[in-house]
């Protein structure tokens, strides 16, 4: 708090103004991807803190691109995994019962000078489509739209799986 002086010289306190808080801000990223491949794992659960039940499944697209957009950090290589996930399987097919569940994210990009990714996952159900659809060559692009980057993070989320990318309706 700061004094100053009235018209009869008394002294009052007076609160500093915060500055107005800046409105989050969205951006689009877009990644060309050059490479991908999948793979997957199910073994005995020995490990009941990572998941329940008495089988462990793991499933992940893996890819390598480059980014292209924001400008800023076109030519950027990134690791991009989408990894299928029984565990989300509800919240898509019965989304009435999760109806004051509201996730902040469905994938996190890291843009950073050593190493730059973006993890996601997808229900377990379309995971192995989206993978067939891949391998057919029928997708080339990650367009990810989230916020802005805040100490080289951001929160995505919606990820689209494109064949081609037009920066004129994409952006």
């Amino acid at each position: 708090m700061t004094k100053s002086t009235t018209d009869t010289g008394k002294k009052k306190l007076s609160r500093k103004k915060r500055p107005a808080r800046k409105r989050e801000e969205f951006t689009s990223y877009i990644i060309e991807i050059s490479d991908a491949r999948t793979s997957y794992s199910f073994s005995v659960n020995k490990n009941k803190k990572l998941d329940p039940g008495p089988y462990r499944e793991i499933a992940f697209l893996e890819c390598i691109g480059t980014l292209i957009y924001p400008e800023k950090f076109a030519g950027t290589t990134i690791e991009c995994t989408v990894s299928g996930d029984r565990r989300h399987i509800d919240y898509v097919e019965q989304p009435l019962a999760y109806d004051d569940y509201c996730p902040n994210l469905v994938g996190l990009l890291n843009i950073r000078k050593d190493s730059t990714n973006y993890f996601s996952w997808v229900p377990f159900d379309v995971w192995p489509h989206i993978c067939q659809m891949f391998h057919l060559g029928g997708l080339n692009y990650f367009n990810l739209y989230g916020s802005a980057l805040l100490r080289n993070k951001s929160n995505i989320h919606s990820m689209h799986f494109q064949k081609t990318f037009n920066p004129e309706e994409d952006v």
